[in-house]
């Protein structure tokens, strides 16, 4: 079975916004390992996307919101504390797949590994072709994500 390990920045900013994405962080300094879900917010007009944290055995903890200036919002209504090490380790991640990129910083850093749970990140079906599993996306929502940017 092909890698379920995103290693490029581009594809993981993809990817995250596809609209139903689950994946997860892994710290390699400290072995922690979080799994984030972010979704479109179900209404039509509506740009945002809900970032959440699994908390328990498939249970998932509100944290903040993906706003259109590629910013990440800590959310009012999130029950984790600011200073919550999942909390924190998102929005550094999203903050690190914005920096200003040159040909050496297109990568992930080395640091921290993304991995996606072999599911579409706009659908959420599961992804079956060795190519879709690389990208993340089912051919048919590769398509459209093209068609979007």
């Amino acid at each position: 079975m092909a890698d379920t390990r995103i290693v490029d920045k581009g594809l993981a900013r993809e990817f995250i916004m596809g609209g139903n994405a689950v994946f997860t962080l892994v710290s390699k300094k400290t072995g922690s390992r979080f799994t984030f879900r972010v979704r479109r917010s179900r209404k039509a007009a509506d740009p945002l996307h809900h970032v959440e944290v699994l908390t328990g055995h498939s249970t998932y903890s509100y944290i903040g919101t993906l706003l259109p200036e590629q910013r990440f919002s800590r959310g009012r209504r999130s029950e984790l504390p600011d200073f919550d090490g999942r909390v924190l380790a998102f929005g550094w991640f999203w903050k690190t797949l914005h920096e200003p990129r040159s040909e050496r910083q297109l990568a992930i850093p080395e640091m921290v590994e993304m991995w996606h749970v072999g599911r579409c990140g706009r659908c959420a079906r599961p992804l079956t072709d060795p190519e879709s599993i690389q990208s993340g996306f089912g051919p048919e929502c590769r398509a459209k994500t093209k068609k979007a940017a």
